[in-house]
C-alpha cells in the first residue's frame, strides 16, 4: 500500500440546498432561494484533527416539510470537499 497518514488541520464542506424553500413560510422563501449554498467547517483549536490516511464521510438526506406539512427527504449535491493537511 502507498500513502501514509498525514495530519489534518480543517476539513470545509460546501452544498447546494435549492429545493429546500419548500416549507418556509412565504416572507422567507425568496431570501432562502437567493443563498442556498451552505458551508460547514470542521477544525481543532489544538491545530490538528488528527492524522489520517483515508477519510470516510457519512451523507444523510437533508429533511424538510412540504407545504402540506408532510416530511419530505431531498437530495444534497456536496459542490466541493476541501480537506487540508499540515505540511
Amino acid at each position: 500500500m502507498t500513502g501514509a497518514a498525514v495530519p489534518v488541520t480543517k476539513v470545509n464542506v460546501y452544498s447546494w440546498h435549492s429545493c429546500m424553500d419548500r416549507g418556509f413560510p412565504e416572507d422567507r422563501r425568496q431570501a432562502h432561494r437567493e443563498a442556498p449554498q451552505q458551508a460547514s467547517s470542521i477544525s481543532s483549536a489544538r491545530g490538528t484533527l488528527g492524522k489520517y490516511r483515508h477519510l470516510l464521510m457519512i451523507v444523510q438526506p437533508t429533511t424538510g416539510i412540504d407545504d402540506d406539512g408532510t416530511q419530505q427527504n431531498f437530495g444534497t449535491f456536496f459542490g466541493e470537499i476541501d480537506v487540508y493537511a499540515a505540511p
